[in-house]
């Protein structure tokens, strides 16, 4: 049986994903950057729950390393979206693209 906590965390990150798509239809950059934070909330999210439910609480780069928990390219292309995650929510917005934005939201699927 499913634990509530599990599914209001997967409502919750299927919210802030829908979130972003739609803000992301406005072609504005300020658009771009709401999204982007949206995104990488729900990446960071997703990443800290793996990383304390299979890891223990590790540092989120752990996660992404730690044997097991990702598998081949998969670590890879978390890696990227770490770095994604760390300028949208340092507010680097020259580093962010919208084309990354739209590669988050479309490889985001929520765990549950």
């Amino acid at each position: 049986m499913t634990s509530l906590r599990v599914l209001v965390a997967g409502e919750i990150l299927s919210e802030l994903i829908r979130l972003g798509k739609e803000v992301l239809q406005e072609q504005r950059d300020e658009a771009k950057d709401v999204a982007a934070v949206l995104i990488a909330v729900a990446f960071e999210d997703l990443m800290r729950r793996m990383g304390s439910e299979l890891a223990g609480r590790p540092k989120l780069e752990q996660v992404l390393t730690s044997a097991g928990l990702l598998q081949g390219g998969e670590v890879r292309t978390a890696q990227s979206y770490l770095k994604f995650r760390n300028d949208s929510l340092h507010a680097n917005w020259t580093k962010v693209s919208r084309a990354q934005v739209e590669s988050c939201i479309a490889s985001q699927k929520p765990c549950c």
